[in-house]
C-alpha cells in the first residue's frame, strides 16, 4: 500500500509539472517592437465577434461536417465569441483540407497549421482579424514510410485543435488533455470524446478572452538597433501605402509584417520565440528576404 501512494504521489507531481498555474503559461505571445522597446501581447478576436468561416478548395461531406461540429464546440465554450459557416470570400477564417501535410513556422511538416493576423493599430489596439487553417486529410509517414487516412475522431479533433489556434491561442498547452495538446493521442481522444457528446473544456482560451485583447505579457527597454527596421517601416507605411502591421506568433517564432498593394508581404522575423518570451530584451528582429529585396527595389530617397 505505501508503493502505492508512493506511485500515486509521484505520478501528482509529474502531473502538477505539467499544469502550469497560469492557463497562458503556454501561450505565445504576439511581439510588438518600437522606439527602444519591446513588448509581448495577446491577441483575440473582439468581444461579441461574429466569425465567418468559409471552406476553400474541395472538402468531402464528412470533412464539412466535423468543423459544423468542431465550430459548435467552440461556440458552446463561453468564449463570448461565434464561429459561423461563410460563403463569402473575405471570411475572416479559412479552412483548406489537403491531401498533402502542411509546413509550419519551423519548417517541419505537420497533421496542421493555421495562421492567426493579429492587426496592431495606431491606437494601439491588438486584435486578430484573420486566420487561416490547413489540415491534412493523411497522417505519417511513420518510421516504415507509410501515411495513412486520418480516421474520423482524429480529424474532428485537429480541427478543433486547430480553429483554438485560430481563436489567438498560439503555443501547445503542456496537460494530459484538452484541445491544444499537440500529442496525436490526445487530439483523437478529444475528437472521441465530443463526437460521443463530451463538452470542450478550454481553460486557456476561457483565459485568454476573459482578458483584454492587447493585455502584455512582457516588456522591455533595448537598445535602439534592435527596433531601429520597425521604426523605418512605421515611417514608410503611408508614403508607399503599406497596409499594416499584423503580427503573428508560431510555434518557434514570431512576425511583424505589412502588406504591398498587390499583397507582397513584407515582414520581419524573430526567432528564438522560447528564450524571448522569458526575457523580451533578447528579441532580435531580422528583415526576411522579401522585405529586403523589396527595400533594394525602392527608388533612392523613398527610405525615409
Amino acid at each position: 500500500m505505501a508503493r502505492g501512494f508512493a506511485l500515486l504521489g509521484f505520478a501528482l507531481a509529474w502531473t502538477g509539472c505539467l499544469l502550469p498555474s497560469d492557463p497562458l503559461a503556454d501561450l505565445h505571445p504576439v511581439l510588438w517592437a518600437e522606439a527602444g522597446r519591446v513588448s509581448l501581447h495577446t491577441c483575440r478576436w473582439p468581444d461579441g465577434a461574429s466569425i465567418g468561416v468559409r471552406v476553400e478548395g474541395g472538402a468531402h461531406p464528412e470533412e464539412r461536417a466535423d468543423l459544423d461540429r468542431a465550430m459548435a464546440a467552440w461556440n458552446a465554450a463561453g468564449l463570448g465569441v461565434g464561429l459561423a459557416r461563410s460563403v463569402e470570400p473575405d471570411a475572416p477564417v479559412v479552412v483548406r483540407f489537403l491531401d498533402a501535410p502542411p509546413r509550419r513556422d519551423a519548417g517541419d511538416p505537420g497533421l496542421g497549421a493555421t495562421l492567426a493576423d493579429c492587426r496592431h493599430t495606431p491606437a494601439g489596439a491588438f486584435f486578430l482579424e484573420r486566420a487561416s487553417v490547413d489540415l491534412a486529410r493523411r497522417m505519417g509517414p511513420d518510421w516504415r514510410g507509410r501515411s495513412r487516412a486520418l480516421d474520423p475522431d482524429e480529424r474532428l479533433g485537429a480541427l478543433v485543435h486547430e480553429l483554438g489556434h485560430a481563436l489567438g491561442f498560439a503555443g501547445h498547452a503542456r496537460t494530459m488533455s484538452g484541445p491544444l495538446v499537440a500529442s496525436p493521442e490526445a487530439i483523437r481522444q478529444l475528437g472521441r470524446q465530443l463526437r460521443g457528446g463530451g463538452v470542450l473544456e478550454a481553460p486557456g482560451l476561457r483565459s485568454l478572452y476573459a482578458l483584454p485583447s492587447g493585455t502584455q505579457r512582457g516588456a522591455a527597454g533595448v537598445e535602439a538597433w534592435r527596433t531601429e527596421d520597425v521604426d523605418g517601416l512605421l515611417e514608410l507605411a503611408g508614403p508607399l501605402e503599406l497596409a499594416g502591421p499584423w503580427l503573428r506568433a508560431g510555434d518557434r517564432s514570431a512576425r511583424i509584417f505589412w502588406r504591398t498593394s498587390s499583397g507582397q508581404e513584407l515582414g520581419l522575423w524573430a526567432p528564438e520565440l522560447a528564450s524571448w518570451r522569458k526575457r523580451p530584451e533578447d528579441a532580435l528582429l531580422l528583415p526576411e528576404p522579401g522585405l529586403r529585396a523589396w527595400l533594394r527595389s525602392q527608388p533612392r530617397g523613398a527610405s525615409r
